[in-house]
């Protein structure tokens, strides 16, 4: 056995032990007399991966990689790197490498298509997974794998296939009842689903997956009619997000601070003012903004705006906040403030607008120079200030819906959480948030120069022709003959919002009036939803 080889099991053996730090030091040494070895390259940057040190684990495994381009563990490991890092466009790169070298090694065939998954490249993804499956049929994980891929594009009997085979492998595949769960919950099946997420409950011990499990169950508790029962999952999902996200970092207030600091910056003079200096700066028509309150319908408009050939909506990717994160050192302030975009330069609002643009370029490489874009994200509704700055010639859609029913399904949702989905955790908390951003509204449509068209959720189920001809000539677009036939056209698209199964029906009424099930839980806080209801046209005894 070589020096490298004895240097490297022993520090193998260090990992195995916990003593990481001596693992380290002794794969130096040896690193230090053999500077162009990838292996030790490979087994200090792994080491790193373990101690959570992405930045130093992509640095060594980066040189690994250039030192022995062949290799395809290393080009293994340096995937799994950049995925942690997030980096998925060079993850799915060096997994194509591994299968390039060695084309049977079913883990990269699986990771590529998890990866490829989160870059909603559903068609290579599903590849992927039946590629490791020819490899390796008795695995479970892969037909559960793929069985995601059906239910995410709506072949549901495909997907039924793929969980009754895993379960077939192992009957206790978590994975594979939960998913079967949901697709008896899609199917209307819903005592089965019960049965299949009580049993999914039985069995996890993962947090995480028992918050969505509850929630789950609540919504099909919610269809067969048991209110309260159902009441008591989503506040058990709700406590169990709260429990997981509890050390996280990000700020939970993060949203009522734009709220507080956007209605004092943005006044009718201030936008008024900036608005004429930056009238000229063109780069493209500038883009339809589409936001409301989360839970108010906008991604049933999205599907129905998206009939138009001309339109192109999208589908909630964070175009505006590449502008908003680059605007500080843009205007030449350390702080995230938008009060200095106030004495911004048509210069430096020209290089955020660039931002943007490249962003949407990068996101929906169909737009063509004379699409409509549609920017839909519902709480870019808290950044029309900036926006009005950005793009003075934009119009808005507002999503309007019942406050009740908005703020009851934000309750009942999965969210995963962030600065704004963790206000969501309770309903007091979601009628709360809801008063803050539907009051910066009100402000907004008091001040801002832009044209903007507010709409009501309801009118667009009980009166959808007329609703959907108003939208479309608010775009200056002529409504498409087939605007009703949205449900059939989202069976073929990549939806990522929550209501993702909802758009692939024709539009329904059963959402319309739902907190009358749920009324003792949110008379307290019918106070708070009062002014919204009268100022939206919505009487205190119903729905509509």
């Amino acid at each position: 056995m070589t020096d490298v080889s004895k240097a490297r099991q022993k520090a193998r053996l260090l990992q195995e032990t916990g003593s990481l730090e001596q693992a380290r030091a002794c794969l130096r040494n040896i690193q230090a007399l053999y500077p162009d070895d990838p292996d030790i390259m490979c087994d200090l940057g792994t080491l790193c991966l373990r101690e959570g040190d992405l930045y130093h684990a992509e640095e060594w495994l980066s040189q690994a990689c250039s030192t022995a381009p062949e290799n395809p563990l290393i080009h293994f490991h340096f995937a799994n790197v950049l995925r942690q890092s997030q980096k998925f466009d060079d993850a799915i790169e060096h997994y194509q490498m591994v299968i390039a070298i060695q084309p049977n090694v079913f883990e990269a065939h699986l990771m590529l298509a998890s990866t490829l998954m989160v870059q909603k490249q559903l068609e290579d993804a599903e590849y992927h997974f039946q590629y490791a499956i020819d490899l390796d049929p008795g695995n479970a994980d892969f037909h559960g794998n793929l069985a995601q891929v059906y239910e995410l594009t709506h072949r549901l009997e495909d997907a039924r296939s793929a969980c009754e085979k895993a379960l077939q492998l192992n009957a206790d595949h978590i994975g594979a009842l939960m998913l079967l769960g949901k697709i008896n919950s899609r199917e209307k099946q819903h005592a089965e689903a019960r049965r299949l997420f009580e049993r999914v409950l039985s069995l996890a011990t993962d947090d995480t997956l028992i918050a969505m499990t509850n929630i789950e169950l609540g919504h099909v508790l919610d269809q067969l009619g048991q209110f309260d029962n159902a009441y008591k999952a989503f506040e058990n999902g709700k406590s169990k997000w709260a429990e997981i996200t509890a050390d996280i970092s990000f700020d939970r207030h993060e949203y009522q601070k734009h709220i507080a600091d956007n209605t004092r910056w943005f006044t009718r003079t201030s936008l008024e003012v900036l608005a004429r200096s930056t009238a000229d700066a063109r780069i493209r028509p500038d883009p339809v903004f589409f936001v409301g309150f989360p839970r108010s319908g906008t991604t049933l408009t999205e599907q129905i705006l998206n009939q138009h050939p001309d339109v192109v909506t999208s589908n909630e990717s964070p175009m505006l906040q590449s502008a908003i994160e680059t605007h500080p050192g843009v205007v030449g302030y350390d702080a995230s403030s938008y009060e200095n975009i106030l004495t911004a330069s048509s210069e430096q609002l020209n290089q955020l607008r660039n931002t943007y643009w490249e962003k949407v370029a990068e996101n929906t490489p169909d737009l063509q120079g004379k699409s409509v874009f549609i920017d839909k994200l519902p709480l870019n509704l808290v950044h029309l200030g900036f926006i009005s700055m950005l793009f003075p010639d934009a119009r808005i859609i507002v999503a309007i819906r019942d406050p009740r029913d908005v703020c009851l399904s934000c309750f009942m949702q999965g969210f995963t959480p962030n600065p704004a989905m963790a206000n969501f955790f309770s309903l007091k908390s979601s009628v709360e948030f809801y008063t803050q951003v539907m009051a910066l509204w009100c402000h907004y449509r008091n001040v801002l120069p832009l044209e903007w068209y507010q709409y009501r959720y309801e009118d667009l189920v009980y009166d959808f022709d007329v609703t959907t001809r108003s939208l479309f000539e608010f775009l200056d677009l002529e409504c498409p003959v087939d605007a009703g036939d949205f449900h059939l056209s989202a069976k073929n698209r990549l939806i990522s919002t929550p209501s993702y199964q909802d758009v692939t029906t024709p539009v329904y009424h059963r959402s319309v009036g739902r907190w009358k099930n749920y009324e003792k839980y949110i008379a307290p806080n019918l106070v708070e939803l009062e002014p919204f209801l009268e100022s939206f046209g919505y009487a205190a005894s119903s729905g509509t």
